[in-house]
């Protein structure tokens, strides 16, 4: 709100382009309520000579609010016109008398027997986004009589695209930026997150407006939307001579279309060009780095893939990333293209019709110039062995197909990053920070790769991207920092070596007895996870887990042994102690393991599937007949294989897509048949996230639901809570393109962390089913105040919440307490194959 003695220049974005804002993407009443109070202010300011035009906002608006409407196409009209004609901010305030509230919402001081307000039914505020009247009002004489309360913001209601609006890390506080800008949604996004910034930012319409100001005011950088594509030249002569004429550098930032050629030397002005689906925070977070650091030269990428189609996927994964790419169909002249390219990373394929990937490795790695040059190996190959020869030959990394996009950008993200660092770093001396580099720590492994009194502890710290996203890339790099000091201070005399943003490689000398390593690792872990870091006024504490290997797994290869413990890792993320020690697998599990995978990819044709279903409840009763689809595996002896064996084991040999196909086609069959027959149901079907992030995936579901006819919300995809932390926007484009073909999501296994964004609010998700943990630990009234936080927070989002694996009525009562949805456990009724139960015989 502005203060009666604000100065015109610090008024908010200017009327004509927040009403045209809101008019091209969506009114809530916390928009309209916020912009009449601003209005009002205005008038009290008198930060407008013309006075009238305000005053015609502010009629409409009252009258919105009082009827709790929408403004209507007519009304929205009018509001713009007014706005036009407003003009600019005066010089000078000129005395206008204050305009008394006309709206006022009579809110009771406290509760009593007699008066009190209820929760609202769920999506309740929703109506009013669809033309429905206003709710019925209370009858007046049964209200509380204390006084009429100033008129008060209407509850939050977020849009479902709307993106987080944390204030963005103000390592750039007072810096000036002029944006050339059409007021389009992520404008407007970005405009906000810059102001809560605290920056300086001045709004251009035309390149005419901005060579004046140019000449006028020096700036610090300039953002350009994508509608400017086309005056790209013209834009970047003026920084050129700006440049030229200004001591202080003009940092220039270029938004751009999707399938726009960053590469054109157009753009050879610019900064950065940030291409794709950018998000506000995505493209403040840059601007941020580009401030801080100035500019870097963008990383460069040669992909040596004989299928075009797989080739142009990962162009366009890694070109979204900002970073530059050519694609190699056939090997011919490899050398000499790495040669002109100078790429800082070659991917290549295994698998080449002329010459493998591993034998254009082995030749490049003859060459003295090209010894160093990262290689990263993108295959569908599910043969370790075959793996392991890649890797010998002089490959840096293996990365299996299909793999998700975040996943494989981070690979070669992190992979280019060390490999610059080397370079900077030639000589191999000890960083400051009391770690060895890397390529020391491979060497030492290579000396003692034969030793029976050594093991490799690998430390991975969760929820780093997570961390970065808030901190900012230089705190984070200030902060890991300083944990890498401490962790080389606290393992000292063992050397310690940083192998990506959160992992570090510690090579262990002793007793190398299973407990006694698995003890020493838990004491390290505990170390990591009670020591606090400060930065930007917060604490800090690392999460984290360790996986152990013995040299003697290692079978005399360090490359066998690194990747042996980068798998043990990744199982103590979910173990119950973060501590995971590698054990080679017996004959006897080898041939489970087979058995399972031939099972699997046979699956059409042996019967070993099906599904079993599990009601889940309405705590308050109704007759919504709802269940949770479980897949079940036998195998040829008639016995049940684990679910948690069998998608692991799916999700290692490349079958899990096959599978939650099997899974998701028997379901909205299921669906069809009983709506034929006149039973609605739904089902909740769970989905790998390799699976939903597929490119295919869409269409083909899209497609199957066509096909069987399915009815609108009688399907909800469960989507791990974990995997959509770590893959928000494809997530979030996922849950708005099959959520218009009636489907709905939940986010299973559900216990967010404070220090985690809210998915909540920024995806389009109808339930959130509670982790195991918080069900298992209702006993303890800190569980029970997650839960009882976690319903009050969907509940406000229209977010129902579904209590799981429910087994005991004390835990049942726990959670009906706690004002929960729905419940689903062998309480209620254990998984069986009969979609028969007396939903509306079934209250609590």
């Amino acid at each position: 709100m502005i203060d009666q003695n604000t100065p015109a220049s610090a008024a908010p974005l200017g009327l004509p382009a927040r009403i045209a804002g809101f008019r091209a993407s969506h009114w809530d009443l916390n928009a309209l309520w916020q912009l009449r109070e601003d209005v009002r202010d205005m008038l009290r300011a008198g930060l407008y000579a013309e006075a009238d035009p305000l005053h015609g906002i502010d009629g409409i608006l009252s009258a919105c609010l009082a009827a709790a409407k929408l403004p209507t196409d007519e009304q929205a009209s009018q509001l713009q016109d007014f706005s036009d004609a407003s003009g600019t901010p005066s010089a000078k305030p000129a005395p206008v008398a204050a305009v008394a509230p006309e709206w006022q919402a009579h809110v009771p001081v406290s509760a009593s027997a007699e008066s009190r307000y209820e929760t609202p039914p769920i999506a309740y505020w929703r109506q009013w986004s669809e033309g429905a009247g206003p709710p019925t009002p209370v009858n007046a004489e049964t209200q509380n009589k204390s006084p009429a309360a100033p008129a008060a913001a209407p509850a939050r209601m977020a849009p479902m695209n709307e993106t987080n609006k944390t204030p963005p890390d103000a390592g750039f506080r007072n810096q000036r930026i002029y944006h050339l800008t059409r007021h389009g949604t992520l404008a407007q996004e970005i405009h906000l997150q810059l102001e809560q910034a605290g920056v300086d930012l001045e709004l251009l319409e035309s390149v005419d407006e901005l060579s004046e100001l140019l000449q006028a005011l020096p700036a610090d950088l300039l953002l350009i939307d994508s509608e400017f594509a086309d005056d790209v030249l013209r834009i970047g002569g003026m920084i050129g001579e700006y440049r030229r004429q200004h001591p202080k550098y003009l940092t220039a930032v270029q938004l751009l279309a999707a399938d726009a050629d960053t590469t054109d030397d157009r753009f050879a002005m610019m900064d950065a060009v940030i291409s794709g689906n950018a998000d506000a925070r995505g493209v403040v977070a840059r601007i941020d780095q580009i401030l801080r650091f100035g500019k870097t030269e963008r990383y460069r990428v040669l992909i040596v893939e004989d299928d075009r189609s797989q080739a142009m996927f990962a162009e366009g994964i890694l070109r979204n990333a900002e970073i530059s790419t050519k694609v190699l169909l056939e090997a011919d002249n490899l050398i000499g293209h790495i040669e002109s390219f100078k790429p800082d990373l070659i991917l290549m394929d295994l698998n080449m019709p002329k010459a493998s990937g591993i034998e254009l490795t082995e030749m490049i790695r003859q060459s003295v110039q090209f010894q160093n040059i990262p290689i990263v190996f993108l295959s569908g190959e599910s043969d370790e062995e075959r793996q392991m020869d890649a890797l010998e030959a002089g490959g840096d990394d293996f990365l299996s197909k299909p793999i998700r996009p975040r996943r494989l950008i981070a690979a070669v993200q992190n992979r280019i990053k060390r490999h610059r660092a080397l370079r900077k770093d030639a000589g191999g001396a000890t960083r400051e920070t009391g770690l060895i580099l890397r390529s020391d720590m491979l060497t030492l492994l290579e000396q003692r790769i034969d030793r029976d009194d050594y093991a490799l502890f690998f430390i991975e710290l969760n929820g780093i991207n997570l961390l970065k996203e808030r901190l900012g890339l230089s705190a984070m790099e200030n902060l890991l920092r300083e944990f890498s000091s401490f962790l080389a201070g606290i393992s000292q005399p063992a050397p310690v070596a940083r192998f990506g943003d959160g992992a570090f490689a510690l090579m262990y000398q002793g007793d190398t007895d299973e407990t006694t390593m698995a003890t020493q690792a838990g004491k390290l872990r505990t170390r990591i996870m009670t020591q606090k870091f400060e930065i930007q006024g917060q604490s800090i504490e690392f999460r984290a887990h360790i996986g152990i290997c013995d040299f003697e797994y290692g079978k005399g290869s360090t490359d066998i042994l690194i990747n042996a413990v980068e798998r043990t890792a990744r199982a103590a993320r979910t173990a119950a102690t973060g501590v995971v020690v590698y054990k080679p697998q017996s004959s006897a599990e080898v041939q489970r393991e087979e058995a399972i995978i031939a099972l699997l990819a046979n699956a059409d044709s042996n019967g070993c599937l099906s599904h079993l279903y599990q009601p889940i409840v309405a705590v308050a009763g109704g007759a919504e007949k709802q269940f949770q689809s479980l897949l079940r595996l036998t195998d040829g002896n008639g016995d049940i294989v684990p679910a948690t064996e069998f998608i692991h084991i799916a999700e290692k040999s490349n079958l899990i897509i096959a599978l939650d196909r099997w899974s998701m086609t028997r379901a909205v069959a299921t669906i069809s048949e009983r709506a034929a027959a006149g039973d609605q149901i739904k089902l909740f079907v769970n989905q790998s996230s390799i699976t939903l992030l597929d490119e295919s995936q869409q269409v083909w579901l899209k497609n199957l639901l066509k096909a069987y006819g399915v009815p609108v919300n009688s399907l909800v995809i469960e989507i791990n809570h974990n995997d959509a932390l770590l893959n928000q926007q494809s997530i979030k484009d996922l849950c708005q393109s099959l959520g218009s073909e009636g489907v709905q999501f939940c986010l299973s296994r559900y216990s967010p962390r404070n220090d985690e964004p809210d998915l909540l609010s920024s995806l389009p998700i109808s339930y959130v089913k509670l982790a195991n943990r918080l069900t298992n630990e209702l006993g303890k009234q800190e569980a029970r105040d997650q839960v009882k936080a976690i319903a009050d927070n969907a509940h406000r989002r229209g977010v129902e919440v579904i209590g799981h694996c429910v087994e005991d009525a004390q835990s049942a009562a726990a959670l009906w307490m706690s004002g929960i949805d729905f419940i689903q456990g062998n309480l209620v009724h254990s998984a069986d194959s009969s979609l028969e139960f007396g939903f509306d015989q079934s209250v609590l």
